[in-house]
C-alpha cells in the first residue's frame, strides 16, 4: 500500500491560492503534523480552519497546538469543554484568523 501526501505550502502553491476562506481536515491524528510544519505566512493565508482533532497519542498536544495557531493571530473555539474532550480523545475546534 503505498500512501501519499501533500504539505500545505505545496498544496498552495500548486493551486496558486493567496487566500483561502475555509481549511476543513480531518486527518485522524495527521492534523498535528500538518499544521506544525506550517510556516506562519502560510496559516496566515487561511481565514478559517474547521478541524477535528484527536488525541490518541502522547505528541497529540490540542493546548500546544492551539497556542501556536494564537500566535499566528487565530481565534480557536473548541466544540466542547476541554475536560469532556479529553475524556472523548476527539472532538471539533474551529480557527478563525483576523
Amino acid at each position: 500500500m503505498i500512501f501519499s501526501s501533500e504539505s500545505l505550502t505545496e498544496l498552495l502553491a500548486r493551486e496558486k491560492l493567496a487566500e483561502v476562506d475555509l481549511l476543513k481536515m480531518d486527518c485522524d491524528g495527521g492534523e498535528y503534523g500538518i499544521l506544525e510544519r506550517s510556516s506562519n505566512e502560510n496559516l496566515r493565508r487561511l481565514k478559517w480552519i474547521m478541524k477535528e482533532f484527536h488525541v490518541y497519542q502522547p505528541s497529540h498536544c490540542l493546548r500546544m497546538l492551539v497556542g501556536d495557531l494564537k500566535s499566528s493571530g487565530f481565534a480557536v473555539h473548541t466544540s466542547k469543554p476541554w475536560m469532556h474532550d479529553l475524556l472523548r480523545k476527539t472532538s471539533m475546534f474551529w480557527a478563525a484568523h483576523y
